[in-house]
């Protein structure tokens, strides 16, 4: 077996997933100890995976040899998502090579294809969605009609790499809908001015799943949550600016559970999210990340 890619989810390290060549996708839950084929239609699971590339929200997004391939369950069952392509030859198939994702609004898609014969080396398109892959256009406009390789994001441009060793960008204005303001509730706690949205969603042993609720202490940076009773807290969260010492927005947090829960904080201003998993059974560590968001102004 060829393993073309592999990624990992971003809120739980032990679910990972790789791509293969002509053989589909396989999927482990369990950090690599044992591993299932995911779930595709018709004969997808034969074939060849250029790249895989896993949301925070249990997207999973896949170029597959005949399209991009969809997944709402952490990648195990996808549905296609690239529709046939019209005004191609009789004999042509749009390879899709690569996928990338806005990072402003994860709703905003784009898709690096070759067209695989006659002339497979020199003739490609970039494709956009705007409605999660429901439908495309295609975006090409002044580049060449190379075979485009791989899409990557950075500050605000699309970066386009193709076959003959060109790298074409085109600037993302807006990226959609304006991110939502923070609006505290029962389980939303929103801190630094009300720019970072906090949440936690929990799962305890029986398999029950709740929402941590907000426990009101009126601090800015600071706040806590508890989860089964209202006397009982389980977990402090401080989103910090660190902008003065490293040009980030740090996020601390400590836990007394061992649960599982997945912490998530949401920059309303840029639209960035980061979230961080702890795993059933296992006693939480500490969140020390000085990194969190390179949102500063």
């Amino acid at each position: 077996v060829v393993i073309k890619c592999i990624e990992v989810d971003p809120t739980d390290p032990n679910r990972i997933l790789y791509g293969t060549h002509w053989g589909g996708i396989q999927r482990s839950t369990n950090g690599g100890a044992s591993w299932q084929a995911a779930q595709v239609p018709g004969d997808a699971s034969e074939m060849s995976v250029q790249e895989i590339v896993a949301l925070a929200d249990g997207t999973v997004l896949a170029a597959f040899a005949d399209g991009v391939y969809v997944s709402l369950d952490h990648g195990q069952s996808f549905s296609r998502s690239f529709p046939a392509v019209a005004g191609l030859g009789e004999d042509e198939v749009e390879y899709v090579e690569s996928i990338a994702v806005n990072p402003q609004d994860p709703n905003e898609l784009f898709a690096a294809t070759a067209k695989t014969w006659p002339v497979w080396y020199n003739r490609g398109s970039v494709w956009h969605s705007t409605d999660s892959g429901a439908s495309w256009t295609e975006i090409t406009g002044d580049l060449p009609v190379h075979r485009v390789r791989q899409l990557a994001f950075h500050d605000g441009w699309l970066y386009a790499a193709t076959w003959c060793a060109h790298v074409y960008r085109t600037e993302i204005q807006g990226g959609g809908e304006p991110p939502e303001p923070c609006l505290p509730s029962d389980t939303t706690m929103c801190l630094n001015q009300g720019r970072f949205a906090v949440e936690v969603a929990w799962t305890d042993f029986q398999q029950n799943s709740g929402s941590a609720q907000v426990v009101n202490v009126g601090s800015d940076d600071s706040g806590l949550f508890w989860f089964f009773d209202e006397a009982n807290w389980e977990m402090l969260v401080k989103v910090l600016n660190g902008c003065g010492f490293n040009q980030h927005y740090w996020v601390f947090a400590a836990a007394t559970t061992n649960v599982e829960y997945t912490l998530t904080v949401t920059d309303t201003d840029t639209g960035a999210v980061m979230s961080y998993h702890n795993p059933l059974g296992v006693s939480a560590a500490a969140v020390t990340d000085a990194t969190a968001f390179a949102t500063c102004p």
